[in-house]
């Protein structure tokens, strides 16, 4: 779990080093998809987030959904926010934010490396 928690804080900080568009629990709000009328707010269940986005492209852990390629209303194209990050707490929606994929994929990416089999070396 500490491990899960340390990813997920890298992720975040990463995806603030990029402009993103956040939306808080102070400030209760809904995501709409660019091209429909799908959207995610603050206190969806799970599984109201799965029938209205399909599964997440990726996952960190049970808690931290990412949905790639993704496109918000209002989201300007030439921005690069082009992935959705959705928190749960509780099963219930607490954080979205919608941010460039690049970082966030780095991360994953250098984040997967670490946890990878070593291979025996050749002797």
């Amino acid at each position: 779990m500490k491990k899960l928690t340390f990813l997920s804080a890298l992720l975040f900080a990463a995806a603030q080093g990029v402009a993103a568009q956040t939306i808080t629990t102070e400030t209760p709000s809904t995501i709409f998809s660019e091209d429909s009328d799908v959207s995610v707010a603050h206190g969806m269940s799970r599984e109201a987030v799965s029938f209205m986005l399909g599964l997440p492209s990726e996952t960190l852990g049970t808690n931290v959904w990412l949905f790639y390629n993704f496109r918000g209303r209002g989201v300007a194209a030439a921005e690069n926010l082009d992935t959705l990050l959705v928190v749960f707490v509780d099963d219930r929606v607490t954080t979205l934010r919608v941010c460039d994929s690049r970082p966030v994929r780095e991360l994953l990416a250098k984040q997967k490396a670490k946890r990878a089999p070593k291979t025996a070396s050749a002797k």
